[in-house]
């Protein structure tokens, strides 16, 4: 079904019958859409269709805004084609793999990327807003633990006391692993849906989303210097946001039944999310 409707939009697209394109591969990584490899023309390209539910976490709009924003930097593929109502993106492919192992040589790569967005002066048509995503995120849920209501209070009293009027850079986002593409020449970073500007230790906090220690090897190598105990706290604050985010997100799905459909346990994402933001109330409560 998702096929037929990739060939459908690419033949639409580049005015080709349908015969003449190729899907490669589906490329993995993700709870929100399918993303495929197809062939067109001896050429390569990535075509986007969302998943079920996908439009109620992104402003189409936005997404767009910000990727023109970004294009220049040279750190993304470029997107040749995007419809805001479907969401369908055909963008040209880049010849890599995701990013899997961690070494300091793919760190101090990841942290020029960063620079590279944090640095440029450039800013996202809004904010990422943080607690605004929590509470539509939540809306789409049915039945929530209450745990992540306590959590939540929590974590927002710490945001309008001590972080709510933090400096904010254009920021990707959701910078994890799976976003970043290793090649032969250089690393790239892609799907900008969740971008918007907020503190730049945001973008290191998603790089954990995996592994936190991800982040926490990453945060002295994008300072360049040891992270102070309250550079710590930030990106444990950050990702704390991230993980009862998260949890929204994949509530919704399993109750939406994708966990079926996708073959992914996403009663077992949300409840290690929420298990993971319990980690970070403790690291922050010492």
């Amino acid at each position: 079904m998702i096929e037929k409707q990739v060939l459908k939009e690419a033949a639409n697209f580049f005015l080709i019958p349908e015969d003449k394109i190729k899907i490669k591969e589906r490329l993995l990584g993700g709870m929100s859409n399918y993303t495929y490899v197809i062939e067109v023309k001896d050429k390569l390209y990535t075509l986007r269709i969302l998943g079920e539910g996908a439009n109620l976490f992104v402003c189409r709009e936005k997404e767009e805004y910000n990727l023109n924003v970004v294009k220049d930097l040279g750190i993304t593929n470029e997107t040749i084609y995007f419809n805001q109502e479907s969401g369908v993106k055909i963008a040209n492919y880049i010849e890599g793999k995701p990013l899997q192992t961690i070494d300091y040589e793919i760190l101090k790569q990841v942290s020029q990327i960063f620079h590279k967005i944090h640095d440029s002066g450039l800013l996202a048509k809004t904010d990422f807003g943080l607690e605004e995503r929590l509470n539509d995120y939540e809306k789409y849920v049915k039945v929530i633990d209450p745990k992540y209501f306590k959590l939540k209070k929590w974590w927002q009293e710490l945001y309008y006391n001590k972080y709510q009027n933090n400096q904010k850079v254009f920021c990707h986002g959701d910078g994890q692993k799976s976003n970043f593409v290793v090649t032969k020449d250089k690393l790239y970073i892609v799907d900008f849906e969740f971008s918007g500007n907020e503190d730049p230790i945001f973008d290191i906090a998603v790089f954990g989303n995996n592994n936190f220690d991800d982040a926490l090897n990453l945060l002295p190598i994008y300072l360049n210097r040891k992270a102070n105990k309250e550079e710590i706290d930030k990106l444990h604050f950050y990702r704390m946001q991230q993980a009862l985010q998260w949890y929204s997100v994949a509530s919704f799905k399993e109750e939406s039944g994708m966990s079926t459909k996708l073959k992914i346990d996403f009663k077992a994402v949300a409840l290690h999310y929420l298990n993971e933001a319990k980690l970070h109330y403790k690291a922050l409560k010492e």
